[in-house]
């Protein structure tokens, strides 16, 4: 899909060609830029801050090659819940079979 497209300005329909929208039949489609957050109007075809052009396919999105916050904080909180459940097996089954310590450091006698 082209990121920059003609759309209403009134309803925001987009169409393939140039003329009257013909959803709300209020206004002329005007060259609209998708690639920005708040997207822009523009004058013509050409999107002067990116370079985008109607009609031409979008760049893909790049993935960060860093992990977000948000994402290391939602790893740290995966990983703090398996230590804890399987903290809490380890500790019910040395409850049930009566040993004590960690698994392996068996009392030599």
């Amino acid at each position: 899909m082209s990121a920059v497209m003609l759309r209403c300005p009134n309803c925001g329909t987009t169409r393939a060609t140039p003329g009257e929208c013909e959803a709300c039949h209020e206004a002329q489609v005007r060259h609209y830029c998708n690639n920005h957050r708040t997207g822009l109007w523009l004058k013509s075809g050409t999107c002067g801050q990116c370079g985008a052009e109607f009609g031409a396919l979008a760049r893909p999105h790049r993935a960060s090659k860093h992990p977000s916050r948000r994402h290391l904080l939602q790893m740290q909180r995966r990983v703090l819940v398996t230590w804890q459940r399987d903290n809490r097996a380890l500790a019910k089954h040395q409850k049930l079979t009566g040993q004590a310590g960690r698994p392996g450091s068996a009392s030599k006698r």
